[in-house]
């Protein structure tokens, strides 16, 4: 039977970037190994329903943002090993959760786990990867799009021809950037698709 990933209410993010970073992710630790990726991966499949939490292996279910903030709090422990660990006993008592302990884990996985728990409760705006940029409809905005953008907020800052020769140029390399990661979760999704690994 196939998991369908579902999307948590509490997320600060919307579904699209969910999808978009779970992929790539799974693409980076596929290709390269990484333990960050790897946690970053198995975050995203414990929120939205498919895998046992990252480092404490919590099994409820719908995974909430308490228990999210909880197995960030874990994950903060297991990434920063010879430090002592925040009070988790604790926090799971004042978030209303039940504690479970922190389950041997590497830093990058512990680490991946955390930065991404941080980003999806909108702790912080930078998510744990790089993902692309995309309009409402899912395709790819252009060049012009990212222009008008960024001239509608700061119409002043870009008056001399300089300015905008340069804007175009970061918005042209900002599409490339984007191009580049969906053609990653495209061809990862093919990998999968017909059972090779790249």
């Amino acid at each position: 039977m196939a998991w369908l990933p579902v999307h948590p209410e509490w997320s600060a993010r919307p579904c699209r970037e969910l999808d978009d970073l779970h992929w790539i992710a799974y693409a980076v630790d596929r290709e390269k190994q990484s333990a960050f990726a790897a946690g970053v991966a198995a975050c995203l499949g414990w929120v939205r329903g498919g895998r046992l939490a990252p480092v404490t292996e919590r099994d409820e279910s719908p995974v909430t943002r308490k228990l999210a903030t909880a197995e960030m709090w874990a994950c903060a422990a297991a990434a920063t090993p010879g430090v002592p660990p925040p009070p988790l006993e604790e926090i799971c008592a004042e978030l209303g959760v039940r504690y479970w302990p922190v389950l041997p884990a590497g830093v990058g996985w512990a680490e991946g786990g955390e930065v991404c728990l941080r980003w999806l409760l909108g702790r912080q705006g930078r998510p744990p990867l790089p993902i692309p940029e995309r309009l409402a409809d899912g395709s790819l905005p252009s060049p012009e799009e990212l222009m008008e953008r960024e001239i509608a907020v700061r119409p002043w800052a870009f008056e001399e021809p300089e300015r905008r020769l340069e804007l175009r140029r970061r918005a042209e390399r900002e599409v490339r950037r984007c191009r580049q990661l969906v053609d990653l979760i495209t061809r990862t999704k093919a990998s999968l698709a017909s059972g090779q690994r790249s």
